[in-house]
């Protein structure tokens, strides 16, 4: 049997009798060769117009995963923001909406995402709304979390809109301008710190705390001195709650940090911690004279986290909370430090209330407490509002 064949080549022809006879060349091939099927299946679908609908599609649906991250960012930028500034005690629903505006759009490359919501929880404040349902939006919040900041952010296009317009897709649909708004969700809690690194072996009294004024504190007196050692008060914390201090030290304490010994070696304290009371060292801080001085001088103007304490024993206090204190100025040994005007001077530690001119060359403090932020640390729900406070993003 013949091949099968197809025209391959041009006619030739010749005159026979006037009439033009042609005779065609045929090229013989294999039915099964498929050369040219997919160059022709490639023409089909582009003239129907699928490759370009599958090409819209995927780069919208591209540009809303791109916008989606961009607009969660912020949202998480946001609410960090926002519980920082809220751990510092200046919480009002204008300061913090303020606030996050001004990272959220600086978090956005094209600086088109809003805050669409915020809700700020506190103590005294009657909550958020329940979260919804949806896989982005946020999840509830532990129970033991009293206080937290619940941000939602949405894209914006030029024009302001919050719609996201899928522009190649309305090149081939029947009616355009129909797009959708990307949002996000993002929560932080802020509360009192639990744990902290610690580099000087002593501790500060509860009673008296008082944050951005000088204050002064002289070394717990002896046992034998004749002097008050320990006293009971009450402070009202950034919750306006009225906590009460039944045994604070009257004056900071030297203490034994566990595994450490001399000053500006760092180890992790906690809330509850119970500490021992450096009672064989009781009239010098950090040491001698020759650790001491340099010691405390590396300090100076350099704020450190010092536990606050309670719970005062003959040999023993128990850690309350944590303050960022920074040291101005000591008095050692009957003298002043700096060697700078006017704590060089008697005069000046005199006049400090107490006093820092006797009773067997006590030492004192003379410093401030600040406010102060532990990005990332662990919360103690069960501590008074006051001290250092951390921060934590919440899913």
């Amino acid at each position: 049997m013949a091949d099968a064949g197809v025209l391959v080549g041009l006619p030739e022809s010749h005159s026979a009798g006037g009439d033009v006879v042609f005779h065609l060349k045929i090229g013989r091939r294999n039915l099964t060769d498929d050369h040219g099927a997919i160059g022709l299946i490639f023409a089909i679908v582009v003239g129907s117009g699928v490759l370009f609908g599958l090409l819209a599609i995927s780069v919208d649906v591209g540009n809303i995963y791109t916008e989606r991250r961009v607009v969660q960012n912020a949202a998480d930028v946001a609410a960090v923001s926002g519980a920082m500034q809220c751990a510092k005690n200046e919480c009002t629903q204008v300061t913090v909406q303020n606030l996050m505006t001004g990272y959220t759009n600086p978090s956005s490359p094209d600086l088109k995402t809003s805050v669409s919501a915020l809700c700020i929880k506190q103590p005294a404040s009657a909550g958020c709304p329940a979260v919804g349902s949806k896989a982005l939006d946020c999840r509830a919040v532990p129970s033991t979390l009293s206080k937290y900041v619940r941000v939602y952010t949405r894209s914006l296009d030029p024009s302001g809109s919050s719609l996201l317009i899928p522009w190649i897709s309305n090149a081939i649909a029947t009616s355009i301008n129909s797009g959708t708004t990307v949002t996000a969700c993002s929560q932080a809690a802020w509360g009192t710190v639990k744990t902290v690194p610690v580099y000087y072996p002593f501790a500060l009294p509860a009673c008296g705390y008082s944050e951005d004024a000088d204050q002064n504190f002289k070394e717990l007196p002896s046992t034998n001195s004749g002097e008050t050692r320990w006293a009971g008060c009450a402070v009202t914390d950034h919750d306006n709650q009225l906590k009460q201090f039944p045994s604070s030290p009257t004056g900071f304490v030297q203490v034994t940090l566990p595994g450490v010994s001399g000053c500006e070696v760092s180890t992790a304290v906690s809330i509850g911690q119970v500490l021992q009371i450096n009672t064989a060292n009781d009239q010098h801080l950090c040491g001698s004279a020759q650790t001491a001085i340099p010691s405390l001088l590396r300090m100076l103007e350099q704020p450190r986290y010092i536990p606050v304490v309670d719970a005062g024993t003959s040999n023993t206090v128990t850690v309350r909370f944590f303050v960022q204190f920074r040291l101005k100025a000591f008095y050692y040994a009957k003298t002043g430090y700096p060697n700078v005007a006017p704590y060089n001077t008697s005069t000046f530690w005199n006049n400090q209330i107490p006093s820092c001119n006797n009773k067997a060359g006590k030492d004192c403090l003379y410093g401030l407490f600040e406010p102060a932020v532990y990005p990332g640390g662990e919360i103690d729900p069960n501590a008074p509002a006051l001290g250092i406070q951390a921060v934590r993003p919440l899913p």
